[in-house]
C-alpha cells in the first residue's frame, strides 16, 4: 500500500539483522522476510542462526573453470546466438500460450525476460539480442565475483584437465 520503503521500514522493527543485509529496493527478500516471520513467528536471521549456514555439513572438493574474460564473452555471444537460432523464442511463446505468466518468478530470469520483451514488442530482435548477451556477461562476472570469495574453491583454465583428474582421484582416495 505504501510501497516497499513502508516494508523496510516495518522489517528493520521487526527483524534489523535481516533489514541490515538487505537493500531497501529489494522487495523480494523484504517480503520474504516478512512472510517468515508472519507463518512462524520467527525471522529469518533466527532461521538462519538455528541452521548453522556457514558449517560445511560435508567434506566437498570445490572447482571452477576460468578463462580469458573476452573469451568467455565471445562464447556468451555464440551461446546466445545458438539460443535464438534454435527457437528460444518459439519455446517461450509456447509457454506463455500454455498460460504460464510472464509475471512468474522463473519467466523473470535472464534470457525469458528478454524473449518475453520481444514477443510482447518491447524490444526488437536486435535489441533482445544486445540485450541478453550483455545481461548474461554481467550475470558471469557476477558469478565470479561470488565465487572470487570462496577461499576453499580451487581455479583452473580449462586446458588443465588433466590437473583437474589428478585432484579429483586424490580427494576421492583420501575418502
Amino acid at each position: 500500500e505504501n510501497g516497499s520503503g513502508s516494508l523496510y521500514d516495518r522489517l528493520q522493527q521487526v527483524d534489523p539483522d535481516t533489514a541490515d543485509r538487505l537493500h531497501p529496493n529489494d522487495s523480494y527478500r523484504i517480503v520474504r522476510a516478512l512472510e517468515t516471520i508472519e507463518s512462524t513467528g520467527r525471522s529469518i536471521s533466527d532461521h538462519q542462526q538455528d541452521h548453522g549456514f556457514a558449517d560445511e555439513p560435508f567434506n566437498a572438493l570445490k572447482i571452477c573453470l576460468r578463462m580469458d574474460r573476452q573469451t568467455l564473452y565471445d562464447r556468451i555471444d555464440q551461446r546466445v546466438d545458438m539460443m535464438i537460432e534454435t527457437g528460444f523464442v518459439g519455446e517461450v511463446e509456447k509457454l506463455l500460450g500454455m498460460g504460464y505468466s510472464a509475471d512468474l518468478k522463473s519467466m523473470q530470469s535472464i534470457g525469458y525476460r528478454h524473449m518475453v520483451a520481444l514477443i510482447e514488442g518491447r524490444l526488437s530482435r536486435d535489441e533482445c539480442v544486445r540485450t541478453l548477451k550483455r545481461d548474461t556477461r554481467r550475470f558471469a562476472k557476477r558469478q565470479f565475483t561470488w565465487f572470487g570469495a570462496d577461499q576453499q574453491i580451487q581455479w583452473y583454465q580449462p586446458d588443465q584437465l588433466n590437473e583437474m583428474v589428478r585432484l579429483v582421484e586424490g580427494f576421492l582416495d583420501d575418502q
